[in-house]
């Protein structure tokens, strides 16, 4: 019974200390009294912070939750306050309200005002004791995301960061692609934190923040480790432009050389109308034919088409995703049936993508004569598998039997000059066959084309011949059937025959689409071949 009322004794001293703070025992004194007065509080924002108790190294003792929010708050306007980053590869002009911008003060000073103000009685009292010896010391700290920092640093200078994005190729000990520049990216935790110090200063109270932006050089990076994948050949093909005008030729190897050495990470895409655009003189083009509908016309850039069609065919052999592709409006001599690919206007366009999981780098290769395209990767086909391709004819469209006239009165009266011969149109297919140990084992449609017909041609002076002239031809002395100066009076303004111009228009490479795998739009735009 001793013991029970000793320590019913001790206990009933804590609970006069903390609960009636005017009656002295010898465990309290007059501090105490003045600590214990905010336990009588019910408010929590009327309740003061005990002494010893510290937000920011600031003794924030007597103040009552709301003067502390006051004073460690960040006030709602600080969300727009201006934020701008700086590098050597451009600025970004943000808000901290974007960078995601938060406070933690509301908890933090919840934590201080219930320390020694909350729990039970010996709870308290061992939290009141403790103050009298140690501080307690809390921070208040705003924070803003690093992801966020990051996604809007590399969405504005990812591009000029990327440094990585001029490749060659080195085939003198295999194949090696080499990247040129150095790739660097955002350090986004360590800019945040700069970012967070500044808006964190004693004092700060919500103006503009400039940072600079800390980089971290990726030029060793996973990016390398992916390029030194690409060690196999897994797809080539060559066309030929050897009969080509000086104008055509040019355009081609303008078109080629904006293609080569493009790299394609797995899920990327190329288009090559974006490649090689803008088709125009300005960018190193020359006039030469091209397709707008069935007609052949002189169009900056005339050819190109060549080069989207031999990249595609070697795509095909690499097994690489053809995202788009569409063929002439005419058929085209340099390939089989089918095995066409056309530009026009971005309307036009051979798109392809990397399905792989290893990057794959396209070269062009052209001497004058002979355009190749080559693309390099990772083998990821068993050497016992083979593919083979093969063009079919599937249908012909007879041109119509009326050919169409246009008056010409630059012509003799009551004459009349062929243009252009009839062109038949062509249905066509691709087939890929496939083989395991020389056995076919798939056969796979990879496209189907419709190459339009036309109609004859004519030019005609409708007016009716004169005798003077009549006899003035009868005078003339041309024997041999040519105009007086020796030409042909077949000849089209280009001094080509007919058959000439006839045979340069199914050569020509600007075209529009056909109904398979693509209709073609209602005014089709000039393709350039």
């Amino acid at each position: 019974m001793k013991r029970f009322r000793g320590v019913m004794s001790v206990i009933l001293a804590m609970t006069l200390t903390l609960a009636a703070p005017g009656l002295k025992s010898f465990a309290a004194s007059e501090t105490d009294a003045t600590e214990n007065d905010a336990l009588l509080a019910t408010d929590d924002e009327e309740r003061t912070i005990l002494d010893n108790i510290f937000i920011n190294d600031i003794n924030v003792g007597g103040l009552t939750a709301s003067q502390a929010k006051a004073k460690f708050g960040v006030d709602d306007s600080a969300a727009s306050a201006a934020v701008t980053l700086t590098s050597d590869y451009g600025d970004v002009e943000t808000t901290l309200g974007e960078l995601g911008l938060s406070n933690n003060a509301e908890e933090v000073i919840e934590e201080a005002v219930n320390y020694g103000n909350h729990g039970n009685v010996l709870e308290r009292f061992r939290d009141i004791e403790s103050l009298k010896t140690e501080p307690v010391k809390f921070e208040s700290k705003s924070t803003i995301s690093a992801d966020a920092l990051d996604y809007l640093v590399e969405a504005k200078l990812g591009t000029e960061m990327e440094g990585l994005n001029q490749y060659s190729i080195d085939k003198s000990d295999g194949i090696k692609v080499i990247a040129e520049g150095q790739s660097v990216s955002v350090d986004a935790a360590q800019t945040a934190g700069k970012v967070e110090d500044e808006i964190n200063k004693e004092g700060y109270a919500g103006g503009a923040v400039n940072v600079a932006v800390v980089l971290a050089d990726d030029s060793q990076n996973e990016k390398l480790k992916q390029l030194a994948r690409i060690k196999d050949l897994l797809g080539t093909y060559t066309t030929s432009y050897s009969s080509s005008g000086a104008a055509r030729k040019n355009n081609v190897q303008r078109a080629a050389s904006l293609v080569d050495g493009h790299v394609l990470f797995p899920g990327e895409q190329i288009s090559v109308y974006n490649c090689i655009a803008p088709i125009e003189v300005s960018n190193g083009y020359e006039m030469a034919h091209a397709y707008v509908g069935t007609e052949v016309v002189d169009a900056a850039g005339g050819g190109v088409c060549q080069v989207a069609t031999t990249l595609y065919n070697a795509a095909i052999r690499a097994e690489i995703e053809v995202v788009q592709r569409n063929c002439h409006s005419l058929r085209v001599s340099y390939v089989p049936i089918s095995a066409d690919a056309a530009i026009a206007g971005g309307v036009l366009d051979l798109k392809l993508r990397n399905n792989l999981d290893a990057p794959i780098y396209i070269e062009a290769c052209y001497d004058g004569a002979n355009l190749s395209f080559n693309v390099y990767g990772e083998e990821y086909r068993p050497s016992n598998r083979t593919i083979e391709f093969e063009s079919i004819q599937t249908g012909v469209i007879n041109p119509p039997d009326e050919p169409i006239y246009t008056e010409d009165k630059t012509l003799e009266p009551g004459t009349e000059q062929v243009t252009a011969s009839a062109v038949t149109g062509y249905t066509g297919e691709l087939w890929k066959y496939v083989y395991v140990d020389g056995v076919r084992t798939e056969s796979i449609r990879m496209n189907s084309s419709k190459y339009q017909a036309s109609p004859a041609k004519i030019s005609i002076n409708s007016d009716e011949a004169s005798e003077d002239s009549e006899d003035e031809d009868d005078n003339q002395e041309n024997p041999d059937g040519t105009n007086p100066d020796g030409t042909d009076p077949n000849a089209n303004p280009d001094g080509q025959t007919t058959e000439a111009a006839t045979e340069a228009a199914t050569e020509a490479a600007t075209e529009a689409a056909t109904e398979a795998p693509t209709e073609a739009p209602a005014a089709p735009p000039a393709t350039t071949e």
